[in-house]
């Protein structure tokens, strides 16, 4: 399989995974997996998320000190050789 191709795979099937957990996770509002961006290596991903309704930069605070637990998670559900380490960063909207 063409690398860019299962790259391309892997981040699609770690943010559906991550939203669905993060259904689970959310408070008092509501939170959006945006985009998932897995390195050059696969080792770490970077996950981009919105909010409504919730501090944003409380949230990500947050999910980085679990993002252990949804590693785990993902491991579990996906049955990857490796999963990489999951960073949560705030989504900035692209605009054209």
């Amino acid at each position: 399989m063409n690398r860019k191709i299962k790259k391309g795979k892997i981040e699609h099937l770690i943010r559906r995974s991550l939203s669905r957990q993060l259904l689970d996770f959310q408070h008092n509002g509501f939170i959006s997996v945006m985009e998932v961006l897995l390195s050059d290596d696969m080792s770490s991903a970077s996950v981009f998320i919105s909010s409504f309704g919730l501090e944003l930069s409380e949230i990500i605070e947050e999910l980085n000190i679990h993002s252990g637990f949804f590693r785990k998670k993902i491991a579990k559900n996906l049955n990857l050789r490796y999963t990489p380490n999951l960073v949560f960063k705030q989504y900035i909207e692209k605009t054209i």
